[in-house]
């Protein structure tokens, strides 16, 4: 695990971690800057499984992976609190109980991911399924945040709260962790982007078919090949593995 990274972490994690965290609190999506904007908006619109975690944005993001659970960071769930509300659709749900991994660690940063349990089932919304497959090495993902929006010659800049989404490609996976590479021009997919401060416990989508599966979660990103910038061409983020982690996510969500 490279030991040079810059964490998306809640602000007052920054000097606990001695990390060089962006000074803005509510950031996102950051998208390649020969690409209109209207366009990662488009791509943005629908995946109603994609849920902030506050209406004001910059606080984290979470999945709805079953009726009643979400799945997010572990270092995003610790901030949360039991009777905050959350929206999802246009339904408000309250947190009922969060279940952060047990080996979770802030540093090193391992096993972030934890569970939100909502106080009824949620309607109108399918969740996303959760992926099982150990293929994930070269898949094609799709980011979904809303927050300040930046490209990656300028990093995150402006703080407007539209969702956008953006594509990315699995470049390495370890047992914890998938790692995607934000590509400039030429390398890069048509929609290349890569989530920022603000959208941690976001969503990797895949989609096969008819299905929408998950297979990370948000956690940090390591800046090294950008000399400590985040979200400039080149840097690389970091996703906890969802595969890996199903026999203990599957042991919550399916406790009576």
């Amino acid at each position: 695990m490279p030991t040079n990274r810059t964490a998306w972490l809640h602000p007052c994690l920054a000097s606990v971690l001695g990390a060089l965290v962006w000074s803005t609190s509510a950031l996102g999506l950051v998208t390649r800057h020969d690409r209109p904007d209207s366009e990662y908006r488009a791509l943005g619109e629908g995946h109603p499984q994609a849920v902030e975690l506050s209406e004001s944005g910059g606080s984290g993001a979470a999945t709805l992976i079953a009726p009643r659970w979400l799945m997010t960071a572990a270092h995003v769930a610790e901030h949360k609190e039991v009777g905050a509300s959350v929206r999802i659709g246009d339904q408000e749900y309250r947190i009922q109980s969060i279940v952060p991994h047990p080996d979770y660690s802030l540093r090193p940063m391992q096993h972030d991911i934890a569970l939100i349990e909502l106080d009824r089932d949620v309607t109108g919304v399918e969740p996303a399924a959760l992926y099982d497959g150990s293929d994930e090495l070269g898949q094609d993902v799709l980011f979904v945040g809303s927050g300040n929006y930046g490209t990656g010659r300028t990093g995150p800049q402006t703080r407007d709260k539209v969702r956008r989404a953006a594509t990315n490609r699995v470049s390495d996976v370890d047992p914890l962790w998938l790692s995607f590479r934000f590509d400039p021009p030429g390398e890069a997919l048509y929609h290349e982007g890569i989530s920022g401060p603000g959208d941690s416990g976001g969503a990797a989508f895949v989609r096969t078919d008819s299905t929408l599966w998950v297979i990370g979660v948000s956690s940090w990103q390591d800046t090294k090949p950008t000399e400590r910038n985040q979200g400039l061409y080149g840097v690389i983020e970091k996703y906890t593995r969802v595969s890996t982690h199903l026999p203990w996510i599957y042991s919550v969500i399916d406790s009576p």
